[in-house]
């Protein structure tokens, strides 16, 4: 399992380089990116842990829920990179549950859900201090029909 799980990862480090290299998520904060650092965990799934700057609220000591949308929309792409899977975002919902507060650690969590290529569907959700902040469910083409369609 160690060795599939390295691969995966290694798959998701390539995609990232070959097809994100100036990802604002995944981007270092000296640069002007939130420096997230996504991870597989046992159950196949995405994880980033992050703790998000007093810069990025909106309101006093709240997160920006364009910041909390991009969270949620870059766990799954990883999920699609992970898998070997090039695809771009074609439908996106979020329900914001709960107010996410700066400073404070946070973890967002994506899946594959189903999939019926060229159309993936992925769930996310951002937890903080144990409660469910935020969800997305969204659905993803692969690279190659949006080219096809262009």
């Amino acid at each position: 399992m160690k060795t599939e799980k390295g691969s995966l990862e290694a798959a998701m480090r390539m995609a990232r380089r070959c097809e994100h290299p100036h990802c604002f998520a995944c981007g270092e904060p000296v640069s002007g990116g939130l420096g997230l650092s996504f991870e597989l965990d046992r159950e196949g799934e995405v994880v980033a842990d992050w703790i998000p700057p007093a810069s990025m609220e909106s309101y006093p000591g709240i997160l920006h829920g364009g910041i909390i949308a991009t969270l949620l929309d870059s766990a799954m792409v990883q999920v699609l990179f992970a898998a070997g899977i090039v695809a771009r975002t074609g439908d996106l919902h979020i329900r914001f549950r709960m107010p996410v507060l700066t400073l404070s650690p946070v973890q967002v969590r994506a899946g594959l859900r189903d999939q019926r290529p060229p159309l993936f569907r992925l769930e996310a959700v951002l937890w903080q201090k144990g409660i469910r902040c935020a969800y997305a469910e969204a659905k993803f083409m692969s690279t190659s029909e949006i080219i096809k369609e262009w």
